[in-house]
């Protein structure tokens, strides 16, 4: 919690029998949390409350969370208002004592939010909030709590009550917690702590049974934790589920001998889930939409990798990466217009190099290798940057 409370993040996992007081233990971190000044997020997973899923029960495990979200003031849950309610009134105060307007003090606190993958629909809504809070609108400061709770269930009512184009979905939770633990910290907490129990009603005995051994046989002999932990964080950084963990812990064990540079061994991981990655990009007809670079980015980008035994550099001067990124956005923005966000295929070699040229500038844009496209996939092609 300390480290929490210094701006770091950290996971545990709380192991034991039936009955060993798991639950009671969390619940004393929870008080002790509320009482440093951090929010908390909590909820019991279940069939239909699970981290990673398609048919939204993800976004129903972050509602409940939402609901159940708790302050020092506030212990039993229902203190998103109370929240929501502390950084309008904070930015209001700061704006009365520089004689400016509200809506720009929140739009500052607000700013950095764009940077971040859903970010800036979030600090809309929250202008939204503001509106209806100086205006009367109950109706609007409702709306806007309820797209905050992951209430919304489709895009197109979202976007009448609150004039934005995205909810909170199975596939967003995760950004949607880490911009969450950005605005209890802009709201004058200490951060958040999430609390999830009874992991147990997830997984069937036999299952966890097998899974467990996986786990003795691979770590830490063969994996260490340290290097899984990274390669999952990795693969959560772009929204690359870890649900079937035995094949990313297998994955890691083969491609450890190796390498110990974990992003050269998520890029392997990736590779063994490609059913997986091309499965969660198709659209509603089953194709996997993708934008390709044309032959002479291709030949620059192939040319700019620099491999000297296991060390790969990547040489490209800034100039010519700013001409790419922006080739690159106007081509993502063209299909963003239409609501369509293809990912960018492209050799596995500098699938790693784009991504991070592409991360600021459009942070929803997947960007996979030719190694992650199972044969089973219907890739199309639907746009080539630098045609």
């Amino acid at each position: 919690m300390e480290r929490v409370a210094d701006g770091g993040s950290a996971i545990r996992f709380i192991i034991g029998e039936y009955g060993s007081g798991k639950t009671f233990f969390l619940n004393l971190i929870r008080l002790i949390a509320l009482e440093k000044g951090l929010v908390v997020m909590s909820a019991d997973l279940a069939p239909d409350r699970r981290l990673h899923a398609t048919g939204g029960q993800a976004r129903g495990l972050y509602a409940e969370m939402a609901r159940n979200l708790s302050t020092r003031t506030k212990p039993d849950g229902g203190a998103l208002t109370s929240v929501v309610e502390r950084f309008v009134s904070h930015a209001h105060q700061e704006a009365e004592s520089k004689g400016t307007d509200t809506g720009t003090v929140i739009r500052d606190r607000l700013a950095h939010f764009e940077e971040l993958t859903g970010g800036y629909d979030f600090s809309t809504v929250l202008h939204r909030y503001w509106d209806g809070h100086e205006n009367g609108d109950d109706d609007l400061k409702s709306a806007a709590l309820r797209w905050l709770r992951g209430e919304f269930s489709t895009k197109t009512d979202a976007r009448k009550a609150l004039g934005v184009r995205t909810i909170v979905d199975d596939a967003s939770v995760y950004d949607h917690l880490k911009l969450m633990s950005e605005f209890v910290c802009a709201a004058g907490y200490k951060g958040l702590l999430v609390s999830l129990d009874e992991m147990v009603n997830l997984s069937d005995r036999p299952r966890a049974e097998a899974n467990r051994k996986l786990l003795e046989e691979m770590i830490p002999d063969r994996v260490t934790p340290d290097l899984l932990h990274a390669v999952l964080r990795l693969l959560l950084a772009e929204q690359v589920s870890i649900r079937n963990l035995p094949l990313i812990i297998e994955a890691v064990a083969e491609a450890a001998p190796s390498s110990t540079n974990p992003a050269v061994i998520t890029e392997r991981v990736r590779a063994r889930l490609a059913n997986q990655i091309c499965r969660a990009l198709a659209d509603g007809s089953g194709f996997v939409p993708v934008l390709t670079m044309s032959g002479a980015w291709e030949h620059e980008f192939g040319e700019a990798v620099k491999i000297n035994g296991k060390e790969r550099t990547f040489l490209m001067s800034p100039q010519r990466v700013q001409e790419f990124v922006l080739e690159a956005r106007q081509e993502i923005q063209r299909h963003a217009a239409r609501d369509e966000w293809p990912a960018l295929m492209v050799a596995p070699e500098v699938r790693g190099y784009v991504r991070s040229m592409l991360e600021r500038v459009s942070p929803m844009t997947q960007v996979i290798s030719h190694n992650e496209v199972h044969r089973k996939a219907a890739m199309k092609t639907v746009g080539t940057i630098g045609a």
